[in-house]
């Protein structure tokens, strides 16, 4: 059972941890968490005020049907030394939370879901506008920092260091292209033309974007005319029926330049994605899908270096492209696109492009 209750935000964070532990010994960070050795400290949307607060402790891992729920899920291990609370950052507790469930001293995986953080975004509020669930179950082995799911734009690249070890969410990554997160290009209103234009590979946004109110396709549109503003004037114009099939094709290339479609359990999917055919199980449901590879240890790790510097594992960006592919919405085809993009980095982006131009005959 879930216990739930209200927790002091300050300077954007909260604890769940020791009163004893240090908190600025962290030892993994992500967009959501940062844990170190009896602790973890959550980043939050507002820079001040309450945040509602859930806590659950398991006998084992959960299943995964309410990560439609949420915006943002994160796991990390967690050592349990001592008694865990939930409290501020001056270590007040929080209100109506119990003390959780004294745990034997061991190692725990923490599931950190989160909602709302992009609504009130640096503010000091005085009443609850996001929401967290913090999971608890013990660890079977050593697993690494895992970033399950990412849709709000707050904390995204840029904002805060990469993760140790961490696996970060296609939909907010902004790593390839150079012009840094949508947040921060969004928040000035005194920014010069030219700074406006350089969002869209140095030219004016096409007039259809101006009111354009799908978040995650608008932040594709940018990234890809970013990358190549010729070849995202062409895309946007294609009959529907093209743009499909740039979707499913921009899907597989991801797929197969990760390594996932060697994989027995996933080349099923890519067959029914030319068909035009259902997804079969486990892809039939994202969240499982996504989850059962994140789990398994037979996961291609092949690396492609972003404009960050950093490298990340390929199949993060891979995996969530055939889900995207099959959305229907105005130009829904610009995720796969942007995802196999980031699958193929820095340095190769431009060979799926070419790729693509031949492909198509753009």
């Amino acid at each position: 059972m879930t216990q739930w209750g209200i927790v002091g935000v300050d300077h954007h964070q909260f604890v769940m941890g020791s009163r004893q532990a240090d908190t600025l010994d962290v030892q993994q960070r992500g967009s959501l968490l940062e844990v170190g050795p009896g602790f973890a400290t959550v980043h939050t949307g507002i820079a001040f005020g309450p945040v509602r607060v859930g806590v659950e402790v398991l006998e084992s891992a959960p299943h995964a049907e309410a990560f439609l729920e949420w915006e943002v899920i994160e796991e990390a291990d967690l050592e349990v030394t001592t008694g865990l609370v939930v409290m501020t950052l001056t270590g007040e507790l929080a209100d109506g939370l119990k003390a959780i469930p004294q745990l034997s001293p061991a190692r725990y995986r923490l599931r950190a879901h989160a909602r709302g953080r992009d609504a009130n975004w640096d503010m000091d509020v005085s009443e609850p506008s996001e929401e967290y669930w913090l999971q608890l179950w013990p660890a079977t082995g050593e697993s690494n920092f895992a970033q399950l799911k990412k849709e709000d734009s707050v904390w995204s690249d840029g904002d805060e260091p990469t993760a140790k070890n961490s696996m970060p969410d296609p939909a907010a990554d902004a790593t390839l292209a150079s012009a840094g997160p949508a947040r921060a290009v969004l928040s000035d209103p005194h920014r010069s033309l030219a700074e406006k234009f350089a969002e869209w590979g140095g030219r004016p946004p096409p007039e259809r974007f101006r009111l354009f109110d799908d978040r995650a396709i608008r932040e594709a549109a940018k990234r890809l005319a970013q990358l190549d503003r010729d070849l995202f004037d062409q895309l946007i114009e294609l009959p529907e029926s093209q743009q499909d099939a740039i979707a499913r094709w921009a899907a597989k290339s991801a797929y197969e330049r990760a390594g996932l479609a060697d994989m027995g359990w996933v080349a099923p999917a890519l067959t029914a994605l030319d068909k035009h055919e259902p997804l079969p199980p486990p892809f039939d449901n994202e969240a499982r899908a996504l989850e059962r590879l994140s789990r398994d240890p037979e996961a291609p790790q092949q690396m492609s270096l972003h404009a960050d510097g950093h490298e990340y594992v390929q199949w993060i960006y891979a995996a969530s492209s055939i889900f995207r592919a099959l959305e229907t919405k105005e130009l829904a085809m610009l995720q796969p696109l942007m995802l196999a993009a980031l699958t193929y980095g820095t340095d190769h982006y431009q060979e799926l492009f070419d790729e693509l131009r031949r492909a198509f005959d753009l």
